[in-house]
């Protein structure tokens, strides 16, 4: 009985240590602005879904700034998704067909005029690159 529940608390503090070092996936998401203009809309929903919702920041994110996001927030589940960023001066930065999942790490950038890099860090230590439309309008 000492046996088994000595072997339990190991495994619990193996998994809540290596939680701590982030080598398990957490449920935030990540994004890092690297625009020069501060982003006033995130929008991540299902490829599947017929419309973007409503915003899921409560904050502005600053031009270089960083903003962490609870990945339940627009469903908490691994998957492909679209994903829409609208800037201050009414650009929106649209990506589609983005695979997410908790622990990522989104960095948004300028790849030209009118074309847009998300580059996604798994948790796993992968990059993918996704290029996007850049385009005017928006709330």
């Amino acid at each position: 009985m000492k046996r088994r529940l000595l072997s339990l608390l190991c495994v619990l503090l193996l998994v809540l240590g290596l939680t701590a070092c982030q080598l398990l996936p957490t449920g935030e998401l990540h994004l890092q602005n690297r625009l020069d203009t501060a982003l006033k809309g995130v929008y991540i929903t299902h490829s599947s879904a017929g419309d973007w919702g409503k915003p899921i920041n409560t904050a502005q994110i600053s031009a270089g700034g960083r903003y962490d996001f609870d990945f339940s927030a627009f469903g908490g589940q691994a998957g492909v998704y679209d994903i829409n960023l609208l800037d201050v001066n009414r650009m929106n930065y649209s990506f589609y067909s983005v695979s997410l999942a908790a622990g990522d790490t989104l960095t948004l950038s300028l790849l030209d005029e009118g074309f847009g890099r998300l580059e996604v860090k798994t948790a796993a230590g992968d990059t993918v690159t996704y290029p996007g439309a850049v385009y005017q309008g928006g709330e």
